[in-house]
C-alpha cells in the first residue's frame, strides 16, 4: 500500500514538472536522433551552417598558424648547477649501494628490491626498501612545504639536507651493523631531488632519459640536422648530466677507498653550499644586496656644499 502511495504521488509530480523538461528532452532528442524530426534536422543544418560560415570567416582572414611555444635551453649558470648535483648524485648512490646495497636517490633500483623482497617471501628485506621509498616521497614533500610556506625554500633545504646527512654519519657511528639509519640520507635525498629540479629544471639524478635523447638526437643528426635547441639539450645531458654523473661515481668510489669517515656528512655540506648558492639560496640574495648597495653607492653623485649657501653639509 505504500508503495502504491509512493508511486502515485511520484506520477503526479512528474507529470507536472514534464512541460518544463520538455524543452531539455526535445534538444537531447535533437542531439541523438538529429535525422528524426523536421525540427531536429532544421536545427543541425543551422549549426553546420554555421561553423562552416565561420571557418569561411577564419580563412578569409588568412592568418598564419600560431607559432610554437619556444623552448629555452636553462641559463649558463643553471647548467652549472646540473653539472654539480649530476656529480653529487652519482657519488651519493655510489656511496649508498657499496655500503647499504640500495641506492640514496634513484628509487627505480629500490623499487625493484622491494619487489624481489616480496616474490621471494623476504619480509624484512621489503619493509626496508619500502620504507626508504616512503623516506624520499616524505623528502620530496618536505620540500614542496618550503616552497610553498617559506620565502626562502631553498636556504630551509639546504640547512635540513645538511643535518640529515649528518645524522646519518651519527646513527651509522652508533649502530654500525643496522641499515636502518639510512632512512635520514633518504629523507635527505627527496629534499636534493625536488630542490635540483626546482633549481635547474633538469632530472640530474638519473640518466636513462639523457641517453634516449641522444639516440633520438643522433637519429636526427642523420636525418637532416639537429636544430639550436637540439644541439643545446644534447650538450646539456652529455656535459651536464652523463659526464658529471660517471665522474661523480668516481669521487665516490675514491672516498670508500681512501676510508673518510664523514661519507654523508661531506655530501650534506657540498649539497647546501650549492643550493645556498644557486639561483634563491641565501648566499646569491646576499651577495645581490652588497651590489646593489655598493653599486648605488658608486652611481650616487657627490654632493658639494658650502656653508652659508643653504645646504646643510655633514
Amino acid at each position: 500500500m505504500l508503495a502504491t502511495a509512493v508511486y502515485l504521488v511520484s506520477g503526479l509530480a512528474l507529470h507536472h514538472r514534464l512541460p518544463a523538461l520538455r524543452p531539455a528532452l526535445q534538444e537531447n532528442i535533437c542531439l541523438h536522433r538529429r535525422a528524426a524530426a523536421p525540427r531536429c534536422a532544421a536545427d543541425v543544418q543551422t549549426q553546420i551552417q554555421a561553423a562552416l560560415d565561420a571557418d569561411k570567416v577564419m580563412a578569409a582572414l588568412d592568418l598564419p598558424p600560431p607559432p610554437p611555444p619556444p623552448i629555452l635551453a636553462p641559463p649558463r649558470s643553471s647548467r652549472l648547477e646540473c653539472g654539480a648535483f649530476a656529480l653529487l648524485s652519482g657519488w651519493a648512490d655510489m656511496v649508498s649501494y657499496s655500503i647499504f646495497n640500495c641506492f640514496g636517490i634513484m628509487m627505480t633500483g629500490n623499487v625493484i628490491s622491494f619487489a624481489i623482497s616480496i616474490a621471494e617471501a623476504r619480509l624484512a628485506d621489503a619493509l626496508f626498501f619500502i620504507s626508504l621509498i616512503a623516506a624520499f616521497v616524505g623528502g620530496v614533500s618536505a620540500y614542496r612545504l618550503m616552497d610553498v610556506k617559506l620565502e626562502s625554500s631553498s636556504t630551509a633545504a639546504a640547512l635540513t639536507i645538511a643535518i640529515l646527512l649528518a645524522l646519518t654519519d651519527l646513527l651509522v657511528l652508533r649502530w654500525p651493523s643496522s641499515r636502518w639509519a639510512f632512512l635520514s640520507a633518504t629523507t635527505g635525498f627527496g629534499l636534493v631531488n625536488a630542490a635540483s629540479a626546482q633549481t635547474t629544471g633538469v632530472v640530474t639524478n638519473m640518466v636513462t632519459g639523457h641517453l634516449q635523447k641522444l639516440g633520438n638526437h643522433f637519429v636526427d643528426h642523420l636525418s637532416g640536422g639537429l636544430s639550436a635547441v637540439q644541439r643545446e639539450s644534447a650538450s646539456i645531458s652529455i656535459l651536464g648530466v652523463l659526464l658529471p654523473f660517471g665522474l661523480g661515481v668516481g669521487l665516490g668510489t675514491a672516498a670508500l677507498a681512501r676510508g673518510w669517515p664523514a661519507r654523508f656528512s661531506m655530501l650534506g655540506v657540498l649539497y647546501a653550499a650549492l643550493l645556498l648558492a644557486g639561483e634563491g639560496g641565501a648566499g646569491t640574495r646576499a651577495w645581490a644586496r652588497w651590489r646593489s648597495k655598493h653599486s648605488d653607492a658608486v652611481a650616487a653623485p657627490a654632493v658639494e656644499c658650502a656653508d652659508g649657501e643653504g645646504v646643510k653639509c655633514e
